[in-house]
């Protein structure tokens, strides 16, 4: 699927960059949204500050919806990893408060 914003871009300045292919510009573009995912999945959840956006929080609502959904999904789970979870998700949500 091709980005419209990074093909207007590189039309727009094809004199300044002329060796930029779409897949360089389009992956640089990318790349902040990606760290932030990744960053987000860690065990720690934490802030992320990415330069010109901001600071990137994970929700208080979601960090809610994932604790339950642990909760309903206690049965099927090992009782450490159940633990771990609840654990780093209460610490963050006492965190955010």
């Amino acid at each position: 699927m091709k980005n419209k914003l990074v093909e207007e871009f590189l039309s727009n300045k094809k004199e300044e960059y002329p060796e930029e292919l779409y897949s360089q510009l389009n992956e640089v573009c990318r790349y902040p949204f990606k760290y932030i995912r990744k960053m987000m999945s860690r065990d720690d959840i934490p802030d992320i500050r990415i330069q010109y956006f901001g600071i990137f929080k994970p929700l208080k609502k979601r960090l809610k919806g994932v604790l339950m959904q642990l909760e309903q999904r206690k049965e099927n789970m090992d009782k450490k990893e159940y633990e771990k979870m609840t654990t780093i998700l209460k610490k963050r949500l006492d965190e955010n408060c």
